[in-house]
């Protein structure tokens, strides 16, 4: 592998993983939690609107991406669908730590897939 393939991923995996899931999991969502409880529960795992409304801003802030030559809503509708997946992993263990290291893993792995195909 080359240096920038491997800067690229790290890139990725830290940059892009964990930036993304501090503001929109680690912050947006746990004030939401605050803000509006965690009443509800699937698999055990309780939630609430917080995890909604984290998701579908998550989603919406994907649609007009740095770069992107214009809006793209099926990018977002990915994006919100990426965030309630990772919004109930942040859910399950209790810290934005496990959605972080989930998505970095799947942007890098994203990546990897572009650069191939």
């Amino acid at each position: 592998m080359s240096a920038g393939i491997i800067g690229s991923q790290a890139y990725y995996l830290f940059v892009v993983g964990f930036g993304e899931e501090i503001r929109s999991r680690g912050y947006a969502q746990s004030r939401l939690n605050e803000a509006f409880g965690r009443p509800w529960k699937i698999w055990g795992t309780s939630f609430g609107p917080g995890l909604i409304i984290a998701s579908v801003l998550f989603g919406v802030a994907h649609i007009f991406q740095l770069g992107a030559s214009r809006p793209n809503v099926l990018v977002g509708l990915g994006a919100m669908l990426g965030g309630l997946f990772y919004g109930m992993v942040r859910e399950r263990a209790g810290t934005f730590l496990g959605s972080a290291f989930v998505h970095g893993l799947n942007a890098a792995a994203f990546e990897i897939y572009q650069d191939i195909f």
